[in-house]
C-alpha cells in the first residue's frame, strides 16, 4: 500500500497546506487574503511560476476549501454572540435607573458595588477632590455621567425593529380616532373621507378644499 508522501491532520491538511489556509483567512493583513503571497510563504522553494498556477489552485482544493468554510462558519458564529452582547449592553443603558446607584439613605453606592446593568450604563465619573470648612479631611465630590438612554433606545428599535409595526399602526389609528372626533362622522362617511383628505392635505402643506360648491 502507497504511502502518503507527507502527513495530513485531522481536517485532511498536509502542513503545508494548513500554513496556506490559515495565512489566507486569519494571516498578517499584507498576505492575508492573497493566495499568491499565502502561497510563497507556504512554500518558500517555489519558483514564482509554478506559485502563480498552484496558489489558485490550492485554494480550489476540496480540503483547503472545506477548512475555509469551517473557519469561516465558526467566525459567523461567534459574531453573531457578540452582537447579542451589544444588543443586551444597549438595553442595559436604554432601561438604566439613575435610583440604583444609591443607597436607602440617598448615599452614592461604592464602585465595587454598583450592580452590573447600572455600571454598564456609566460613561464617565469624575471625581474632584476639596477641602472641608475645617481643613481636616479631604472631600470627594463625585460627578457621574451616563450614557444617553433615548440614544440607546434608538439603536435597539434599529437593531430589532420590534417597534415599527406597532407604532405604524398605532399612530394610523390615532389619526382615524381624532378625524372622526373632529368631523363627527366615521370615517366611512362622506363628511369623514372630506375631513381625512383635509387633514392629509394639510400635513402636506396643501392647500385644504372642501367640498366643490355647483351653482
Amino acid at each position: 500500500m502507497r504511502q502518503a508522501r507527507y502527513p495530513r491532520n485531522e481536517d485532511g491538511l498536509t502542513p503545508g497546506q494548513q500554513v496556506f489556509a490559515d495565512l489566507y483567512r486569519a494571516g498578517p493583513e499584507k498576505v492575508r487574503g492573497n493566495a499568491l503571497a499565502c502561497y510563497r510563504q507556504a512554500f518558500p522553494r517555489a519558483a514564482l511560476s509554478t506559485a502563480k498556477v498552484q496558489s489558485s489552485r490550492l485554494l480550489r482544493n476540496p480540503g483547503v476549501a472545506a477548512y475555509l468554510q469551517s473557519k469561516r462558519q465558526a467566525a459567523e458564529a461567534e459574531a453573531d454572540v457578540k452582537e447579542v452582547q451589544v444588543l443586551k449592553e444597549l438595553a442595559q443603558v436604554g432601561f438604566s435607573d439613575i435610583r440604583a446607584l444609591f443607597d436607602g439613605q440617598g448615599r452614592l453606592k461604592p464602585m465595587d458595588a454598583l450592580p452590573k446593568h447600572i455600571a454598564a450604563a456609566i460613561a464617565a465619573v469624575d471625581v474632584v477632590v476639596m477641602k472641608d470648612e475645617k481643613k481636616t479631611a479631604p472631600l470627594y465630590v463625585y460627578k457621574i455621567k451616563l450614557w444617553n438612554k433615548l440614544d440607546a433606545l434608538e439603536q435597539l428599535d434599529k437593531q430589532l425593529g420590534m417597534f415599527k409595526e406597532q407604532r405604524e399602526v398605532k399612530v394610523q389609528g390615532e389619526l382615524s380616532h381624532l378625524l372622526e372626533e373632529i368631523s363627527g362622522a366615521p370615517l366611512s362617511t362622506p363628511m369623514g373621507r372630506i375631513a381625512l383628505q383635509q387633514e392629509q392635505e394639510k400635513a402636506a402643506g396643501e392647500p385644504a378644499h372642501g367640498p366643490k360648491r355647483h351653482d
